[in-house]
């Protein structure tokens, strides 16, 4: 059972206002789902549907290594290719080196940019193949 406390604490968030209202803990155990999530939909089909499509969606970027490994083989540094996305060095290396994850708008740009070094230097793409986008 949740203490009352922590359940007025976090009043805000949807799904503790629910537990909050019939008393249910969060989790009853690693096989059982909370009340809330049974009753969204009626049953269960549609919410491991949406689970299942998540865990089997294709990387669309390439490991790290790869990435930097494309970049070399066309010869070009980081400060350049940051440049012409308009970010800083350091922000583009932790793309590449996958501590970040570039905004929408860089994203798409980034994998095509990707995708070019790959068809240039298929030797640096070292077996990576790219998931087929929308």
């Amino acid at each position: 059972m949740i203490p009352f406390a922590l359940v007025r604490r976090k009043r805000e968030s949807r799904e503790f206002t629910r537990h909050a209202n019939s008393f249910t803990p969060l989790c009853q155990g690693i096989c059982k789902v909370p009340p809330c999530v049974k009753s969204r939909r009626g049953d269960m089909s549609a919410l491991i549907h949406a689970v299942e499509t998540l865990v089997t969606r294709p990387e669309l970027l390439p490991p790290p290594e790869t990435r930097a490994r494309l970049r070399k083989a066309d010869g070009l540094t980081q400060q350049e290719v940051a440049s012409v996305f308009g970010v800083t060095r350091v922000a583009f290396n932790r793309w590449e080196v996958g501590a970040a994850k570039p905004r929408q708008r860089h994203l798409e740009a980034y994998i095509h940019l990707l995708r070019g070094w790959a068809a240039k230097h298929p030797q640096a793409a070292s077996g990576f193949e790219f998931a087929e986008t929308r």
